[in-house]
């Protein structure tokens, strides 16, 4: 009561310190009007963690010992990324990366236990695997793999990391395992099904680390993981197909470092992440030959994520237009009978409601379609996720690639993307993920793209460039996301 603090609210996510005497309270009181929702109306402010220490007990030197084996352990990560190259380079690798973590000196204090778990964790990680005797494939995708999941993981440890949807997760985790297997989930107007399967897939990994780890960290670092492992999935493609190694570094490249991995990170989109990996897995097992893993994965990806499903079940729907791919295809379809008989035809009601009130009854969209046009097109989409030129060179790469079967897979899948998108703006059809949908496609044949254009010094100085601009753009938004709380960019 004698003093009080406000809290702006303004979006962001904040960490509060607050000095207090021995006895004291806290309370917390909102202001809660103009809420016109009457459910959002009860909700005050949600509060991830609190914690409190007694002053006589704080050590200065903490911290400033945590930031030097920081700095130690990221000087040897430098060093062991950096011996196979020239040592001025070497040197040149460990003076920004110290430069960085000391610009941001203050902020990484906190942070610095995460870092250097992470640090030590990669360093290992690259030491194994440079000492594999591995094929060159599947070197570059082990290693483009582990630094995924180092900057994404990293992103998920930061102290005050607030993923979007990461909590709605867990409950809907809590949820299967508590009975209620058909669920359905609000989401920008609408309801519709919430399939279990992921969190089926899920739970022989969190049922037993929950008891040992909170279930939110459980949850985002197995996402994480599950969706990394997407560029091995391509780089088997592309190997298969007779990609040159330097296509499929790029690739791989260009899946680290382009701002959609970072949006499903900061959205935390478990189930999207694991969803769209499933669709990727009954591709990659089915696009030769149909065994039973292909139809176990396919079976999967129809009850893993709702909106991962529709645009994966309209890209099959067009691939029938390929004859290489109509035995797949039409497999496809059957899976979906079967398994749209055994869960979907629980929601046909519901469905039918949906689609009556929003786009046969009330056709009207709430935003002319030039502004739909600005904003999911490109804002949101295009550059939100690619910065646009990724997508330009992954048409270049579209029409410099061979027919072949992943290419005709990837046309249909732009396809399904494409009639989606002009649905949307158009039509106001929310079908949601679909631009997420073509990550695999944009980054395999952006590198194709690149790779072709590597050549002589300058097309190597080029592409350097262009990887440096993307990773710059996105580092940006982590470092906004990581030390300042501002959250960039929303998934679609």
């Amino acid at each position: 009561e004698t003093h009080a603090v406000a809290i702006l609210p303004t979006p962001g996510v904040r960490n509060h310190h607050l000095y207090i005497a021995q006895g004291s309270y806290i309370a917390i009181r909102c202001d809660m009007q103009g809420i016109s929702d009457t459910e959002l109306a009860t909700i005050c402010v949600a509060v991830d963690w609190m914690r409190g220490q007694p002053a006589a007990g704080v050590r200065a030197v903490a911290p400033l010992l945590w930031m030097l084996a920081l700095i130690v352990a990221v000087c040897v990560l430098a060093w062991v990324v950096a011996t196979r190259i020239h040592p001025w380079r070497a040197w040149v690798v460990i003076g920004v990366v110290t430069t960085v973590l000391l610009r941001f000196a203050a902020q990484s204090i906190m942070y610095a236990p995460q870092l250097t778990l992470v640090v030590a964790g990669v360093a290992v990680g690259w030491w194994v695997l440079a000492r594999q005797s591995r094929p060159i494939w599947q070197r570059i995708a082990g290693q483009a793999m582990l630094a995924n999941v180092a900057i994404k993981g990293l992103g998920a440890l930061v102290p005050g990391y607030f993923g979007t949807d990461l909590f709605f997760h867990v409950n809907r985790f809590v949820g299967v395992f508590s009975g209620q297997f058909y669920q359905i989930a609000d989401g920008q107007g609408q309801t519709y099904p919430y399939p279990p399967g992921v969190y089926q897939l899920l739970a022989p990994l969190v049922l037993p680390l929950m008891a040992v780890f909170p279930t939110h960290y459980v949850m985002i670092f197995t996402a994480i993981i599950v969706d990394s492992s997407t560029i091995l999935i391509v780089a088997w493609m592309c190997q298969r197909l007779a990609w040159s190694h330097r296509s499929i570094a790029l690739m791989a490249c260009l899946y680290v470092v382009l701002p959609a991995g970072f949006l499903m990170q900061w959205q935390a989109t478990v189930a999207q992440n694991i969803g769209q990996w499933l669709g990727m897995m009954a591709i990659a097992t089915s696009l030769w030959r149909i065994t039973m893993l292909s139809v176990i994965a396919m079976a999967w990806t129809v009850v893993g994520h709702f909106g991962a499903f529709l645009t994966l079940h309209l890209a099959y729907t067009i691939a029938v237009a390929f004859r290489e791919l109509r035995q797949m295809a039409w497999w496809w379809w059957g899976v979906v009978v079967v398994m749209g008989g055994l869960f979907y035809s629980q929601y046909v009601r519901l469905i039918y409601e949906q689609l009556y009130t929003h786009y046969i009854d009330d056709p009207a969209t709430q935003m002319e379609w030039q502004t739909r046009w600005w904003d999911l097109v490109w804002k949101y989409g295009v550059y939100g996720h690619y910065l646009g030129i990724a997508v330009v060179l992954a048409i270049v790469g579209l029409i410099l690639a061979p027919r072949d079967r992943w290419w005709q897979m990837a046309v249909a899948m732009m396809t399904s993307t494409g009639l989606l998108l002009v649905a949307q703006v158009f039509g106001g059809f929310n079908a949601t993920r679909y631009m997420i949908f073509i990550f695999p496609v944009v980054a395999s044949f952006a590198g194709l793209a690149l790779g072709r254009l590597c050549r002589g010094r300058a097309g190597h100085v080029m592409i350097l460039a262009l990887l440096a601009f993307i990773a710059l753009q996105s580092s940006m938004a982590w470092f906004n996301g990581t030390l300042f709380g501002v959250r960039v960019g929303f998934l679609w």
